[in-house]
């Protein structure tokens, strides 16, 4: 599952701007409304990830992959629910936030050259792998 996330020009995110963290206050980190607020201030779209969890979520459960669909679209970003592959990926809006096969989320930021840039939001950093390793941890 992938959920395309863009703003209305819809740019590309590189390296050094896909590193914005959220705030790490939280003991368990909800990373489907982490990537969700990383991607909106890539953007430059004001989001509070406590005022999203609020409105969408509740306080022993992440958001779903619906609202977090609904909490993008109510921060002004276009977001729809896809279903794609790796062959396919380059076909496929990015930046993304992909689901994992823990049932956690992360960012597929860009791609190149039979490798892809994620940023899993408890990683320190983004990191460059393979397309064989992002199949391996990605539901598509």
């Amino acid at each position: 599952m992938c959920l395309p996330v863009a703003c209305r020009q819809g740019s590309a995110m590189n390296d050094s701007e896909i590193g914005t963290q959220m705030p790490d206050h939280a003991p368990r980190l909800d990373t489907g409304l982490a990537s969700l607020v990383m991607l909106a201030r890539f953007h430059q779209v004001a989001a509070s990830p406590e005022q999203l969890a609020h409105e969408f979520g509740s306080p022993d459960q992440s958001l779903s992959q619906d609202s977090l669909l609904l909490a993008a679209r109510k921060l002004g970003l276009k977001a729809k629910a896809a279903k794609t592959t790796t062959e396919r990926l380059d076909r496929t809006p990015l930046p993304a936030i992909a689901a994992d096969n823990n049932g956690g989320f992360f960012i597929i930021a860009r791609l190149d050259q039979g490798k892809a840039l994620i940023h899993d939001p408890l990683a320190q950093r983004p990191e460059v792998v393979t397309f064989e390793a992002l199949q391996a941890r990605w539901t598509g």
